[in-house]
Order: C-alpha cells, then sequence, then structure tokens
C-alpha cells in the first residue's frame, strides 16, 4: 500500500473564509437554552478569522468530516490577550456523539499574560462535553485559570495527555505556527518547527472524527494559514487502475 495525501481545506483556498462561510460554529444556538455565553461574535478580516468577544468555549468544525481518519493540520496563532491568554485551540478527530455532547482532542495554548501564568501547550482529550446551558462562568471543556485544566464543571470529562510548561517560545502576543498530525493512535505537535509532543494513546483512542479551530474566555485570538491535508492508503493495483483511467 501507497500512503497519498489530499488536501482538503489550503492557504490557497482562502480558508479562513471558507470555514467562517461553510463550516458550523459550535455550539449551535439550537442546542443551548442562553446563547450569549457562546456568542463570541466570530469575524473574519482578510486572511484572519478572529474572536472579539469573551465567553464560554466556542469555535468551528466541519461535521461533514467526522469520517476522516489519518490527518495533518497546520495553522498560525496569535493571541493578544495581555492579561491571562486564557486557552485558544485546534480541535481534532471530533465528534458530536449526541445532541450537544462533544468528543475530541485539542492542541491547547495558555499562559503567559501579565498575571504571571506560566505559558503551556498541552494535548488534551475530551471524552464527553456538554456545553452548560447555565454556567455563567467564562469556562469550557479546556481552562487555563492557573494553568490548563481538563473538565473545569460536571459537564466535561477527559484528561491532560501532555503538557508542555514553559516551551522555551513567545506564545502571547506573537504569531505561532503549529503542525499537528494524526496517525493512528500517535500524535505529533509541532510548534514554530519544534516537535514538542509526541504521544500515543493506548486508552482507547480516538481514531477518527473532525476538526476546527476554537477558544476559551479570550476575546484577542486570530487564527490563519489553516490547512488539512488527509491521508489515505490505495493497493498499487488501485494506483495503476488509477493511471489507466485517466490516459
Amino acid at each position: 500500500f501507497q500512503e497519498i495525501e489530499t488536501s482538503v481545506l489550503s492557504t490557497t483556498d482562502t480558508s479562513v473564509s471558507t470555514i467562517f462561510n461553510t463550516w458550523e460554529q459550535f455550539p449551535r444556538a439550537i442546542d443551548l437554552g442562553n446563547y450569549s455565553m457562546y456568542n463570541a461574535n466570530w469575524a473574519l478580516s482578510g486572511n484572519v478569522i478572529k474572536t472579539t468577544s469573551d465567553v464560554n468555549c466556542t469555535g468551528f468544525w466541519d461535521p461533514n468530516r467526522v469520517n476522516e481518519m489519518d490527518y495533518t493540520m497546520e495553522f498560525d496563532v496569535y493571541s493578544g490577550d495581555s492579561r491571562w491568554s486564557d486557552p485558544y485551540q485546534f480541535m481534532f478527530r471530533m465528534n458530536r456523539n449526541a445532541t450537544n455532547n462533544y468528543s475530541f482532542y485539542a492542541v491547547t495554548f495558555t499562559g503567559g499574560g501579565t498575571v504571571g501564568e506560566t505559558p503551556q501547550i498541552a494535548l488534551v482529550k475530551i471524552n464527553s462535553w456538554i456545553p452548560a446551558r447555565s454556567d455563567s462562568d467564562h469556562m469550557g471543556p479546556v481552562s487555563g485559570a492557573g494553568g490548563v485544566v481538563v473538565g473545569s464543571g460536571t459537564y466535561a470529562t477527559g484528561k491532560i495527555l501532555k503538557c508542555i510548561n514553559n516551551p522555551g517560545m513567545s506564545i502571547l502576543n506573537s504569531w505561532v505556527h503549529c503542525k499537528i498530525e494524526a496517525n493512528g493512535n500517535n500524535i505529533k505537535v509541532y510548534v514554530n518547527d519544534k516537535l514538542l509532543i509526541d504521544y500515543t494513546d493506548n486508552d482507547n483512542p480516538f481514531l477518527s472524527g473532525s476538526y476546527g479551530p476554537s477558544t476559551t474566555s479570550n476575546p484577542s485570538v486570530q487564527f490563519k494559514n489553516i490547512s488539512i491535508y488527509i491521508k489515505s492508503y490505495k493497493s498499487y493495483i488501485e494506483i495503476v487502475i488509477r493511471g489507466i483511467t485517466k490516459t
């Protein structure tokens, strides 16, 4: 078998515009009693998609891609919240398992603000997140009050798989490039071309699901240059036949 990599979203496709205009914003208003707590007023500005309001966890994902298995994601992200640097993340292997109940992995950035929080980059796994209809705090399945916290309410369960404290680079008030490779139960995370996380999940790993950017209680996060490359595997016979049918 030969690995075939296909781009489903690339920077040449004005990716943030595609996300803003065609992907689903989560959580959905129809699933919530008080949507104002999740309305981050996402905005599209040139080649950037950004948050403008300080609310609970919210983001975008493509629900049409939940059957995707192995893929690579790349993006640039910026946070200008100089106070707390509440968390912002890129979710993957994401599924909505029942009405308003999500599971996923996420690479989360937090810390580095003026209140002295330690900069952190973490790989987290959320087994179940039911966005709280009555939670008045600015929380989510991943929060960053004093460090990365998973399941800060009774509506989320999960764990931190790997956390890098003081990653040796600025993650606040500067653009950061991140690449995530999800292959089987192995996940690699590169930040500014440096391999920070290489983790193999042997505990009921998520092996398929969609992807997308999100933030929690951070009104100053920007994403751009988002690329997704899906990996598939074809036998040599399939490749030969495909080549013959094209000629």
